[in-house]
């Protein structure tokens, strides 16, 4: 992690995350397949939620995929930059509260269809980028693979597998 504080988590200890783009957990070290489905998996409890920030992204400043807060509502978004600038979005309709803990689960198959889940349920699919597309495996918790949108709030129970968890190990 870089400057981020210990908080009480919804857990044990969750990371406060102050909204500054020096404020994020580093995955790069993680070790994840090369073009294995991925499962990601953490509490999160938003302080702002207002504006957009990311919770969690996957690739570099060319091709990534990542999970962030818009204006209170989660959103999937694919960027290919390098092969266009084509963006797909999806949200979900349900809008978090600052200062409330939420559990998220979002799966993503190698073709490229993530689903999203929100407190066990599912709340959001994206069928989009392909993981072969991504030129990186650079994973981040607390901002954009561009180094913007920081998060400000805490996370807890972060958790990366190299498979899809079935939908009853995720509720």
């Amino acid at each position: 992690s870089n400057a981020a504080n210990y908080v009480g988590g919804d857990t044990e200890f969750g990371l406060a995350l102050a909204g500054l783009v020096a404020n994020y957990l580093d995955g790069t070290n993680t070790t994840i397949k090369a073009n294995a489905p991925i499962t990601f998996l953490n509490w999160v409890k938003p302080e702002k939620v207002l504006g957009e920030q990311a919770i969690f992204s996957y690739g570099g400043l060319g091709d990534s995929l990542s999970l962030r807060l818009e204006n209170g509502k989660l959103a999937l978004r694919d960027d290919i930059n390098k092969s266009g600038s084509v963006k797909t979005i999806t949200e979900s309709a349900f809008v978090l509260k600052k200062g409330e803990w939420y559990h998220l689960a979002l799966t993503i198959e190698t073709s490229g269809v993530k689903r999203l889940f929100l407190n066990g349920m599912p709340v959001a699919l994206l069928s989009g980028l392909p993981l072969s597309a991504i030129d990186t495996d650079v994973l981040t918790i607390g901002k954009s693979p561009e180094n913007l949108l920081p998060f400000f709030g805490a996370v807890d129970d972060v958790r990366v597998y190299d498979r899809l968890l079935l939908d009853s190990e995720i509720a």
